[in-house]
């Protein structure tokens, strides 16, 4: 079966009761045997280019100080952390908050257990959320500042219903980041950056140990659209998207996306 086949029914459902489709079902599986092995292929397989990349994605994001920062499909935590050492050393930053968002229960404990007991979490300033992307009930309208989703996007069955969401819980201004793996768009480019990403998956997935998982997480990743139509989708979505809308990083095998929630929005959405 491929992801293009998954019944978008709303058949399972999260811990809280949001219901969720099959292929985030599937999905939360694979992260779930991918958890306890998460940080160890972060740091090992691809290599030392996953922090690198976090880190040059937080410097083109570049927050100001005091904001309200969304990590949406948070796994272990990694970008909350980039976003409050960038705070800590950029902005000398103490008032800016955190949010991480996750649909899977054993990758958001493992972002817990990591940021326990650092000075963000003992000064109030982080809260979890098991959430799914689609429709996070738990969070308000209009109150953050940047909505931050890496490599976490592909995985979501509804992109415009995510996107409809991250509309809604930015602030007017407010500042939309995506990070995907950047499937191109020459053919022959395509190609050989389609087998550049299988092999970094491949690094990453091995660990795993299940084939099954090791594809599901694979298939998922490459289907995720080129950058122009991923553009689009963010301005069907009502995004302002500026110049080409994405910058490369990972040494272009990843595109960071963004766009800004128009002010006259206001609080209505």
């Amino acid at each position: 079966m491929t992801f293009e086949e998954y019944s978008s029914a709303g058949d399972v459902c999260t811990s809280d009761g949001e219901p969720i489709s099959s292929k985030q079902a599937d999905m939360n599986e694979a992260y779930s045997a991918l958890a306890s092995v998460y940080d160890k292929y972060n740091s090992e397989s691809s290599i030392p280019l996953a922090a690198i990349a976090k880190r040059r994605g937080m410097e083109i994001i570049a927050p100001a100080p005091g904001v309200a920062f969304l990590d949406m499909a948070a796994g272990t935590g990694d970008m909350a952390m980039c976003f409050f050492e960038y705070q800590d050393i950029a902005n000398h930053d103490a008032p800016s908050t955190a949010t991480l968002v996750d649909l899977n229960a054993d990758m958001l404990d493992i972002a817990k257990r990591r940021l326990g007991n650092t000075k963000w979490v003992k000064d109030g300033r982080v809260e979890f959320i098991e959430g799914n992307a689609e429709h996070i009930s738990d969070i308000q309208n209009s109150t953050f500042d940047i909505y931050c989703c890496y490599l976490g996007m592909h995985n979501m069955v509804h992109r415009d219903r995510a996107l409809s969401e991250a509309m809604r819980v930015l602030k007017p201004g407010g500042k939309i980041y995506v990070a995907e793996f950047n499937t191109g768009t020459w053919r022959i480019g395509k190609v050989v950056r389609r087998l550049l990403v299988q092999f970094v998956l491949y690094l990453i997935t091995g660990t795993i140990g299940d084939r099954t998982m090791s594809l599901r997480l694979n298939r998922s990743a490459l289907s995720f659209p080129s950058p122009p139509e991923f553009l689009q989708e963010l301005k069907t979505a009502g995004f302002q998207v500026e110049g080409q809308g994405y910058r490369s990083i990972a040494y272009g095998l990843a595109a960071l996306f963004s766009g800004t929630k128009p002010v006259e929005c206001g609080s209505v959405l």
